[in-house]
């Protein structure tokens, strides 16, 4: 469903445009002080002006034209003539939408102005009907940034044809329309949400406000002149993250007094004081820092080791049930203990490269393997042929 988001930031302000006549009227009183004699001359009252254009006017006593259909003119500011009635002694009348009555004249239409002739007399009321100018549609004015155009850039997608693009960011939208904005940032960049000001603005002074939405597209319906921006950051890039396995089989393997060390997917074990017996699953530390895990491919986040643990002890290591586990982010860690009946022992690594990477070759019954990671899963390629750890091929 689409969000109507602007409702969250701004009241809307609804213009109402209303259609409407008014009536002039010009009484013996006001006709009675016209007079003009040379054309050019103008007389003004209530919005509606009187030119004289070639003959000459005498307040109600005489109206005299010397051009047939251009002696005389009315025109107003407040909109549109479409009637107007003059009560006079018509001896001679002339022009287009004018008809003479009893007693005067009368003219329809729609216009601003009219002109007429040709010799009234006894004028002694004139009254303009004038319709209002029809409401003008409301718009409103939408502008759009972005915090940082290296980053990425907003637009409009797939706008009306109501809607007007003003070429220096902002367009001009009619009330209410439904608008949809569009972040697309850049590569190596991210789209993080939205802000909004209720006014246009440069960049700079622009007081915005965050949108409690990440939305992209966002629709909004504009019922104020607001200014959106799009807000891009950086991609932080998610470390890869692998997991090395060592079983029973590989820990009964390992049988190591102080100063040796083993290497598997990896994963080195040195025993610094004490001794290990993989076959009888016994690891003994004599001191502190007895035991010692390290990596080559990036850092520990997490060791859980299955066993009896008699005596445990190191920074980072709890007594789990069966066993101990260790938490941090180091590419090394020591501990001591006494441990029985070591049956596996599961490293999570966040790698420190991403891609494929290559971790060491080995030889596996005279036949070269190499071992890497791709995509977070360390494998073993082998006569031609991909595995992971557990010995399942990998298509």
């Amino acid at each position: 469903m689409k969000k109507k988001i602007f409702t969250l930031l701004f009241t809307a302000l609804m213009s109402v445009g209303m259609y409407a006549e008014t009536t002039v009227t010009w009484d013996s009183n006001t006709i009675s002080s016209i007079s003009m004699r040379e054309g050019g001359q103008s007389f003004t009252k209530d919005g509606v002006t009187l030119t004289l254009l070639d003959g000459r006017i005498a307040g109600t006593r005489d109206w005299r034209g010397n051009s047939v259909e251009a002696s005389f003119k009315f025109s107003t500011s407040l909109g549109n003539f479409t009637r107007i009635e003059m009560t006079a002694t018509i001896n001679g009348l002339e022009g287009s939408g004018w008809t003479q009555t009893s007693p005067g004249a009368v003219w329809t239409g729609d216009a601003n102005e009219t002109t007429f002739g040709i010799y009234f007399k006894n004028v002694s009321q004139i009254v303009f009907t004038i319709a209002e100018p029809a409401p003008q549609p409301t718009t409103h004015t939408l502008q759009l940034h972005v915090n940082d155009a290296a980053m990425g850039s907003v637009a409009l997608q797939n706008p009306s044809n109501d809607i007007i693009d003003n070429g220096d960011g902002t367009y001009t939208v009619p009330e209410g329309a439904e608008v949809t904005l569009l972040a697309t940032p850049n590569e190596g960049y991210e789209f993080t949400g939205w802000k909004a000001s209720s006014s246009i603005c440069e960049f700079t002074e622009c007081e915005f406000v965050a949108l409690p939405t990440v939305d992209n597209p966002l629709t909004v319906d504009m019922y104020m002149t607001a200014a959106f921006m799009a807000e891009f950051a950086a991609v932080t890039p998610t470390p890869a993250t692998t997991t090395v396995t060592w079983n029973n089989s590989t820990l009964s393997s390992i049988d190591m007094h102080e100063g040796d060390s083993f290497t598997e997917g990896g994963v080195t074990l040195t025993v610094l004081d004490g001794k290990i017996d993989g076959m009888d699953g016994e690891w003994k530390g004599y001191s502190n820092d007895a035991l010692k895990f390290s990596t080559s491919l990036g850092n520990f986040t997490r060791i859980e080791i299955t066993a009896t643990i008699n005596r445990l002890g190191g920074s980072g290591w709890t007594e789990t049930s069966p066993g101990a586990v260790w938490t941090g982010d180091a590419n090394e860690t020591t501990f001591s203990g006494n441990f029985e009946n070591v049956s596996q022992i599961v490293f999570t690594i966040e790698e420190s490269q991403g891609g494929t990477t290559s971790v060491e070759n080995v030889q596996t019954n005279q036949v070269q393997a190499t071992k890497f990671f791709r995509d977070g899963q360390l494998l073993i390629e082998k006569n031609g042929k991909i595995y992971n750890v557990q010995g399942a091929e990998v298509k």
